[in-house]
């Protein structure tokens, strides 16, 4: 359960956790369990700055909400957040943050779109070796 995958901070798909950081849920415990509700097996978070993955003993996949979009859907968004993230870090451009479809006011960073870029490769293979 958790093994530590990695603890550098690089953005290659090895070293950017899918999750995001859970060192605010204080025990390791609570962080894992947070986190594998959130995104079930198959995923990394970050637990005070080492990267772990969700993976239980078991083999079991508890995630509170299942991810019910499909391998194009979750491709799609995958690119969506790595050409965000680019124009974000290399252009100073926060252009795919606020399209109108998405219905949201707000930005964030480069490193989310990294994270969610991961979380979508990630869901994308999970559901095409089903």
């Amino acid at each position: 359960m958790g093994n530590e995958e990695s603890s550098t901070g690089g953005r290659d798909s090895h070293t950017v956790s899918s999750l995001g950081d859970y060192s605010n849920r204080g025990s390791f415990g609570s962080a894992f369990n947070a986190a594998h509700k959130a995104g079930g097996s198959g995923h990394t978070f970050t637990y005070q700055g080492k990267l772990y993955n969700t993976n239980c003993a078991d083999g079991g996949d508890y995630r509170k909400t299942p991810d019910t979009r499909t391998v194009i859907q979750h491709q799609v968004h995958e690119f969506g957040h790595n050409v965000n993230a680019h124009l974000k870090d290399d252009l100073g451009i926060n252009a795919l943050d606020k399209i109108p479809f998405y219905g949201r006011d707000k930005s964030w960073s480069s490193d989310i779109d990294r994270q969610r870029s991961e979380y979508h490769r990630r869901e994308a293979e999970k559901k095409s070796k089903k």
